[in-house]
């Protein structure tokens, strides 16, 4: 049922974004929780700018394996992230940028944990690699990369840790 809904969330936002004229994109993901060992996965990621360099990032993501190894067992998150995203002045084709969200984490394990509420912070970069300008608006592909900070801690386990991501954008 968890991910039943995460992908409808992430269906319904991807279609609103599609008529905000912003971005898209899709990523792979790394995350490095203090307990438990390192899990990997990807996502999908919408940008909806809000006002001039201040965009709304909304991320649904899978995250395998972050087992804890004393109790857990095939522990896999599915972080529902909103956040903020705060673009620096841009060197040439590279805009950097510092973020700050607020995320839902949808736990899947063995025995059952509790899904969580937790926080984020990230700093990273978009790398635009080309513009096609026609009638209709600009086409930008860009290439982004973040490291990512994630505070959240279900039924004692500490998943706070760093992570990192990295993917392709499209904006229209």
């Amino acid at each position: 049922m968890k991910k039943i809904t995460g992908m409808m969330v992430a269906l319904l936002v991807s279609g609103l974004a599609v008529q905000a004229d912003n971005e898209w994109g899709v990523f792979g993901s790394a995350w490095s929780p203090s307990d438990g060992e390192n899990g990997y996965g990807g996502g999908v990621k919408i940008g909806i700018e809000m006002v001039d360099r201040v965009q709304l990032d909304i991320r649904y993501s899978l995250v395998n394996n972050l087992e804890d190894g004393d109790v857990y067992r095939d522990l896999d998150v599915q972080p529902l992230e909103f956040g903020l995203h705060f673009a620096l002045p841009a060197v040439g084709p590279i805009e950097p940028y510092v973020g700050v969200g607020l995320g839902y984490y949808f736990m899947d394990a063995k025995p059952a944990v509790d899904d969580e509420w937790g926080f984020n912070t990230s700093l990273g970069f978009e790398w635009i690699l080309s513009r096609s300008g026609a009638s209709y608006g600009e086409t930008v592909t860009k290439l982004f990369v973040e490291g990512m900070y994630r505070n959240v801690e279900p039924d004692g386990i500490d998943l706070s840790g760093f992570g990192a991501q990295a993917g392709l954008l499209i904006g229209w």
